[in-house]
């Protein structure tokens, strides 16, 4: 299982102690599975670069300033989206800034929007280790800052997606 049975206690530690403005450690949160780091390796030998391992490290900093702060999302939409972009059935994707893993499937995010969870590794600062380092919704047009202000939240988003007649 690409997370480890305890990554979401780890996880909303970590948040909850950049939060208090408190330094956050690193942190092993699952693995990658055998397909997903291949390819990671596969990728890496063709730029020069060293092999990593499968343990999947993270401290949170970025994805609490990101996600959190400024995208309006909550410690448990956070590991929601790391949830969804850590499933084995994600898919390895490399450009020449960044690794990832990219949900195989569309989860509804609670704020009206269908997105496709991906995860960003940075692979020199834990080395050997990936550190996930981001995650983004992709399709998240709606975020919650902006959903709070059209008055459709977590409660609300269901029905906002299907509004029913409800006078009878």
């Amino acid at each position: 299982m690409p997370l480890a049975n305890n990554a979401e206690k780890r996880i909303r530690k970590n948040l909850q102690y950049i939060r208090n403005g408190r330094k956050a450690h690193p942190v092993v949160i699952g693995s990658l599975t055998v397909d997903q780091l291949g390819k990671m390796n596969e990728e890496r030998a063709e730029r020069g670069l060293p092999a990593m391992n499968a343990a999947v490290m993270f401290v949170g900093l970025h994805v609490y300033e990101s996600r959190i702060l400024q995208d309006g999302y909550s410690v448990d939409d956070v590991i929601a989206q790391i949830t969804s972009a850590m499933e084995e059935k994600s898919v390895f994707h490399a450009n020449p800034k960044m690794n990832s893993l990219v949900s195989a499937t569309l989860r509804q995010d609670g704020y009206g929007n269908s997105v496709r969870d991906e995860a960003i590794f940075e692979c020199s600062m834990r080395y050997p280790k990936p550190e996930l380092f981001s995650v983004i919704p992709k399709g998240d047009k709606t975020k919650p800052k902006e959903a709070t202000k059209q008055n459709v939240g977590r409660a609300n988003a269901a029905h906002a997606e299907n509004p029913t007649n409800s006078s009878g």
